[in-house]
């Protein structure tokens, strides 16, 4: 077995096991009682759709996924707000979009692409989308140039979860790559899963880097 399905399937076998894990420890059902929509006091439910008129290139936007995959990471890295997946939000002709990677074992396509930031949206478990905006100084006009540069590369999902290869990117590391060459600091956190250095997503609600909104979107 080719390296980089065995360490897929390590990373998957983990990640199942710390999600039952966790399930097993729960009290709650999340049928019937969702603290999960619980953000700063507010209850998810009641927060209006997500503004389009918030958008800026360069933001980031983040969504629950609906896969299998999706739903295991979510639950196993506390802090993400139950977040699985992200990309970059650009203009395009006055159309909102958003550059993201995906790999090929649960979409059609495997790597990076382009969609609608209303289709990206409407891909999301319950409608849980967070925008995520930098506080920090930041070229964003250099941000979407780069996004777009990696689009055109059609770089490929990155399955050995290599950050020292930017010729394959997996969904947090494209976003890193992104900002790292418009000039940020590595403010990124990581974490280490299966001996492999990995981003984690609670990168993106460290408050003294991001600023964040968590908001329902409307079907």
């Amino acid at each position: 077995m080719p390296k980089s399905k065995c360490f897929l399937l390590i990373f998957l076998i983990i990640i199942i096991s710390i999600a039952i894990l966790r399930g097993a420890l729960s009290n709650n059902n999340d049928n019937d009682n969702d603290n999960d929509n619980v953000s700063s006091g507010l209850i998810q439910e009641d927060l209006p759709p997500l503004d389009s008129l918030l958008f800026e290139s360069g933001d980031i936007i983040l969504r629950q996924g609906t896969s299998f995959v999706s739903s295991f990471i979510a639950r196993s890295f506390p802090g993400s707000h139950e977040m699985s997946h992200c990309g970059i939000l650009v203009e395009d002709n006055g159309i909102w979009k958003v550059i993201h990677s995906i790999s090929g074992h649960i979409s059609e396509h495997d790597g990076i692409r382009i969609e609608t930031a209303k289709t990206f949206m409407q891909k999301a478990f319950k409608n849980k989308v967070i925008l995520v905006k930098p506080k920090f100084n930041i070229d964003r006009k250099l941000i979407t140039q780069q996004a777009w540069n990696y689009l055109i590369l059609k770089a490929a999902f990155d399955h050995e979860f290599n950050l020292s290869d930017s010729s394959k990117l997996y969904c947090s590391e494209l976003v890193r790559a992104v900002y790292l060459d418009a000039g940020s600091e590595d403010i990124f956190i990581y974490k280490k899963l299966a001996g492999k250095k990995l981003i984690d997503l609670t990168s993106f609600f460290d408050e003294n880097y991001w600023s964040y909104q968590i908001q329902t979107q409307s079907r």
